[in-house]
């Protein structure tokens, strides 16, 4: 009967620490989607025809359903850029929380006027005085493929601390895995 109870015990402790894994998940799931709601703006990377990396800030048009939605236009490098090569880098910084997301995603373009009018707003006027219906608006969709986070937001005193300990120690600082993670979302 010893072995049984062992058995039992295992399992328990084993279902105790995948509930557990699942919640952190759920966590940092919700802590990048918090943080990505939470940005206006974000790097875009793409790569041109001669296979050379572009980055140019994009503000944000919507983030729903694990993808983010820029405006640009339809005769923009970027565009061409992705008519190519759909693979995309963003990155997301928040230095005042010490907080970095860089974001690998799968981009599309998306002409639907439905869209356009949905994110479409009063500061995105400014590039397309035509509104929602410009002929040179164009969608770009990114579905969010992985997702590294870098955050200490709520670790600044530990982490100094670390910091400080590794400056006396001569010993390399090290981050812990609850300051930086990746989560794939495919």
């Amino acid at each position: 009967m010893y072995w049984y109870r062992t058995i039992i015990s295992i399992r328990d402790k084993m279902d105790t620490q995948q509930n557990n894994n699942i919640m952190k998940r759920a966590e940092q799931i919700a802590r990048i989607k918090e943080v990505i709601q939470e940005s206006q703006t974000c790097m875009m990377v793409t790569l041109s025809d001669k296979n050379i990396m572009s980055a140019r800030p994009m503000a944000k048009a919507s983030f729903e359903q694990n993808a983010i939605w820029f405006f640009t236009d339809l005769s923009s490098d970027k565009v061409s850029e992705l008519r190519k090569e759909q693979d995309v880098l963003l990155t997301i910084s928040k230095p005042e929380e010490n907080t970095f997301l860089t974001i690998k995603a799968i981009s599309e373009l998306d002409y639907s006027l439905a869209k356009k009018e949905k994110f479409f707003n009063p500061f995105v006027r400014a590039w397309f005085p035509d509104g929602p219906e410009s002929e040179s608006l164009v969608l770009v969709k990114c579905s969010i493929k992985e997702v590294e986070i870098w955050d200490s937001t709520s670790h600044k005193i530990p982490q100094l601390l670390k910091i400080g300990k590794a400056l006396i120690s001569g010993e390399k600082y090290e981050t812990s895995d609850d300051e930086n993670y990746t989560i794939s979302f495919a």
